[in-house]
């Protein structure tokens, strides 16, 4: 049994990246004032990456990652 891939309007993906890029901006800018953060925001900003990805694919699991990930 196949399954249908999710389909998301324009605005939906659009709001995903801008997000994403916002977070993402968030956690270079906090890891240049706390260096020895770094690491832990480089594996952080690596999981919206995989939303990113996720979702431009229409996969089910990269709206689920990302919903639960920003709650």
């Amino acid at each position: 049994m196949k399954q249908n891939p999710v389909t998301g309007s324009r605005w939906v993906h659009a709001s995903i990246l801008v997000g994403v890029g916002l977070f993402i901006l968030a956690l270079t800018l906090s890891a240049m004032f706390v260096p020895r953060l770094r690491l832990l925001h480089l594996l952080q900003s690596l999981i919206y990456v995989v939303v990113v990805v996720l979702t431009r694919r229409n996969s089910a699991w990269g709206f689920g990652v990302g919903v639960n990930v920003s709650a």
